[in-house]
């Protein structure tokens, strides 16, 4: 039994990464918060030497949430953060330029297992005029799913304009609460 995973508050115990989140799948989660990303990047690197890489596009990930993840799960958490890297945007051609930046470290580093993303959308349509942001939005989420389908990793997103991930990605977009690793919901 997989027990639950909730970001609002609390992490709850352990919670297995498969088959919740596949390789060469992009996982999509409407919300700006960065919890679940980064949970998922703490559990992804455990007991591995793979490495995970978080985009930030909402500058507001926080290395201490990390750190909680890892004291309640036993790790230790210089060993695990040392195995996550962070990249934060804070215009929508930083946050082009780090997709594409991503594309290229993953393809010349074989030990990065995860790719996160977290409020990709905000700066392209919020930023920049309509058919610009909508433009290079779409351009960052096709790199993004040519990487994880070519590499064969993980990948998660936490966006809150998810549309364009469902349209160009299709499957399952996840509300604000995230569904029990089972199906329901908590």
């Amino acid at each position: 039994m997989i027990p639950f995973l909730y970001f609002e508050t609390e992490i709850v115990s352990h919670m297995k990464v498969d088959p919740f989140i596949e390789k060469g799948e992009i996982k999509t989660f409407r919300t700006r918060n960065h919890r679940f990303i980064s949970t998922l990047a703490v559990k992804v690197v455990s007991g591995s030497d793979k490495k995970a890489l978080i985009i930030d596009g909402s500058a507001k990930i926080d290395p201490y949430w990390m750190v909680r993840i890892c004291k309640k799960l036993g790790l230790e958490e210089d060993e695990i953060l040392t195995k996550i890297l962070l990249c934060r945007g804070f215009t929508a051609y930083q946050l082009r330029d780090m997709v594409g930046k991503a594309e290229e470290i993953v393809k010349n580093d074989d030990s990065i297992i995860f790719v996160g993303l977290i409020d990709l959308s905000s700066r392209f349509l919020e930023d920049l005029d309509g058919e610009e942001g909508t433009w290079l939005r779409a351009r960052c989420v096709k790199k993004l799913r040519n990487l994880v389908l070519n590499r064969d990793i993980y990948c998660a997103v936490a966006d809150p304009y998810v549309e364009i991930f469902e349209s160009k990605l299709g499957g399952e977009i996840y509300g604000e609460k995230c569904a029990n690793l089972q199906g329901g919901t908590r």
